[in-house]
């Protein structure tokens, strides 16, 4: 019988993570732990949870260690106490009763499982369920983004399957290491995975733990420093995972050029444009883009 460590990261989100919480405590037929670490918050997060939660093992981190940083602190307790398997869980989420029977019950040794992420203001929807590497445009193709939800029934081979709902075993973590803190934000799951499949360990989706997502990718939740993230933390991951060849070199080098050019041009369309907000997202691809080429990354 498994033995599940599920994983959330809090960080000013408390009424976030007592719904999630909330729906967690409805899964059955499976024995679970939950483990909440709490990412430096200032909104009384600690208080709130332990007042809802007295039983709930909460971790305290003092400052903001970010997602890789926040769930590291998770991971090592969970391995520390013996269990079986972990689960790495949004705190914006809610699950269905049967998210952790079906990830338990569909499990393979030697793999990592994402869950179906649906949409949670349009549940016929999906957000996505991770990504396929796309060499020509050095970045991932995200599997099913927006799609119809009911059109993805089958486990599907995938190169990494989003942090949002992450399973594995022990024996994964213990074999490819932690996530790398110095992401901080966003592809840290990408390179978790990658470097597992790296290790022969290769990740699926599940299309029967359904969580619903209240992040689901959209562009009002774009902002400057998810654009900043972004960027920077593509050309982290593409220095650690992609062994470039001259072709592949020659078209990052477009990319980049291409952005910084579009910056520019708006820049001198700004005093007639109406789209100004674009210009602060570009600005943070920008700053994102020469802190990863001088090899700052961490915390912005």
């Amino acid at each position: 019988m498994a033995q599940i460590a599920v994983i959330i990261v809090n960080y000013n989100g408390k009424e976030d993570t007592i719904e999630c919480l909330n729906s967690l405590a409805t899964c059955h037929s499976v024995s679970f732990t939950p483990i909440v670490v709490d990412n430096g918050s200032t909104d009384g997060s600690v208080a709130t949870l332990s007042s809802h939660f007295p039983s709930l093992h909460l971790i305290r981190s003092e400052t903001n260690l970010g997602f890789a940083g926040g769930n590291n602190l998770g991971i090592t307790y969970a391995l520390e106490q013996g269990f079986s398997h972990l689960c790495l869980l949004n705190n914006d989420t809610t699950v269905a009763p049967s998210f952790l029977s079906a990830l338990a019950s569909s499990y393979k040794e030697h793999s990592i499982l994402g869950a179906k992420l649906i949409n949670a203001k349009n549940h016929a929807l999906l957000d996505h369920l991770g990504g396929i590497w796309n060499a020509d445009r050095l970045e991932f193709d995200l599997v099913g983004a927006g799609a119809n939800a009911a059109l993805y029934k089958n486990k599907i081979q995938l190169d990494y399957v989003c942090g949002c709902a992450l399973f594995a075993s022990r024996s994964v973590f213990e074999r490819v290491g932690f996530l790398y803190e110095p992401f901080f934000l966003y592809w840290e799951e990408s390179d978790f995975c990658m470097r597992a499949k790296k290790a022969g360990i290769l990740s699926y989706s599940c299309p029967d733990a359904l969580v619903y997502h209240k992040g689901a990718i959209a562009p009002e939740k774009k902002s400057s420093l998810t654009s900043y993230y972004a960027q920077r933390n593509r050309l982290l991951f593409l220095s650690r995972n992609i062994s470039l060849t001259s072709t592949q070199k020659k078209t990052l080098r477009k990319i980049l050029f291409r952005k910084c050019k579009h910056f520019l041009l708006h820049i001198l369309q700004l005093p007639f444009s109406k789209k100004k907000k674009r210009i602060v997202y570009e600005w943070a691809e920008i700053r994102g883009i020469i802190h990863g080429i001088r090899g700052r990354y961490g915390k912005l």
